[in-house]
């Protein structure tokens, strides 16, 4: 995906009027608009011991990456209290995206071997 496409991307789909809600205040949403913008365009990017190169990061962003990953890491983020840590919500963002797929999983296969059954029968 060409950088061109990527921010329409984001535009439609990450930062469509819509989403406001999901952002505690304008400020915000622009500023982590600006760090995924960064993300894109970084050589590579160090989260644990696996350093992502350019590629592996404009994978994760546009194909992987799903407003629930922003969401998940904004609300971190914010519960962390930082303002402007830029390196800190880029790592956020990435580790959301590579760890919530395996997190899903887990609860998906926890799930089916402890089913949660409502007081009508039916799953939770």
């Amino acid at each position: 995906m060409k950088t061109y496409e990527f921010k329409d991307y984001l535009k439609r789909t990450f930062y469509h009027p819509s989403t406001n809600i999901e952002f505690p205040n304008g400020r915000l949403k622009a500023f982590s608009r600006h760090v995924i913008s960064r993300l894109w365009d970084m050589q590579e990017f160090k989260v644990g011991d696996k350093t992502y190169s350019n590629d592996e990061i404009r994978y994760m962003l546009s194909e992987r990456m799903m407003p629930e990953h922003l969401d998940s890491a904004i609300k971190i983020f914010v519960r962390l209290n930082r303002k402007f840590g830029l390196e800190i919500l880029m790592y956020l963002i990435i580790l959301c995206v590579i760890n919530e797929d395996g997190l899903m999983k887990l609860l998906a296969e926890y799930d089916l071997k402890y089913p949660n059954k409502n007081s009508k029968g039916g799953a939770a």
